[in-house]
């Protein structure tokens, strides 16, 4: 086996187990000792190929959201009424996150709670799936419905906030591997005072 072809063997194996590592726990407890015990490696060979625990956890975050991005990307505009489109909006991404529950974990704890001294790299990594979100929600026809005075940039933070926050905890609470639709469901009622706070005469 070449030489290249080992290391990025190596490199792979380590990401998959950090994947593992930070997909099942906090970035706090997350552990180096235990990437290299899931790796099959010594924590010397980490260090050969990355950083440290930082580098790691940022490359498991851009796998995460590239992921997501590549699922935005392939799915049809919202249809039906303001209120109606604007909710398989804030729900759009709950099918990814269902068949992926790694990355799910790792949306979480990066859009609620981010490691304080990694928060503006983890938000450079959003930035794509950030731009595919406004694309998506200014291609509604919503800008007549919004509330007087509130204009689409200030509908739109409204709203990422709104969603990151909802998805974010329903995906955090998911502990006994129920399906998300129904967390989904319950969760309506914040979805419907958020939606009420951005449209006029919304029901």
């Amino acid at each position: 086996m070449k030489r290249e072809e080992k290391n990025l063997q190596s490199r792979r194996r380590i990401l998959s187990a950090a994947l593992h590592e930070f997909g099942t726990h906090p970035y706090e407890t997350a552990s180096l000792n235990t990437i290299c015990q899931e790796g099959g490696v010594s924590k010397g060979i980490i260090y050969h190929y990355f950083k440290d625990k930082d580098e790691l956890y940022l490359l498991c975050v851009q796998e995460c959201f590239d992921a997501l991005a590549a699922y935005i990307k392939e799915q049809p505009l919202p249809q039906g009424d303001s209120m109606s489109a604007l909710k398989q909006w804030l729900f759009g991404a709950l099918p990814f996150f269902e068949g992926h529950p790694l990355y799910a974990n790792l949306y979480a704890g990066a859009v609620l709670v981010p490691p304080r001294h990694l928060a503006a790299a983890v938000g450079l990594i959003q930035r794509e799936y950030e731009a595919l979100s406004r694309r998506d929600l200014t291609a509604l026809p919503i800008k007549a419905q919004l509330r007087p005075g509130l204009d689409v940039d200030a509908a739109f933070s409204a709203l990422c906030a709104g969603r990151d926050m909802i998805c974010a905890r329903l995906l955090r609470e998911r502990l006994d591997g129920s399906p998300l639709h129904s967390f989904e469901h319950q969760s309506g009622m914040l979805a419907d005072l958020l939606l009420r706070g951005v449209l006029k005469n919304a029901k």
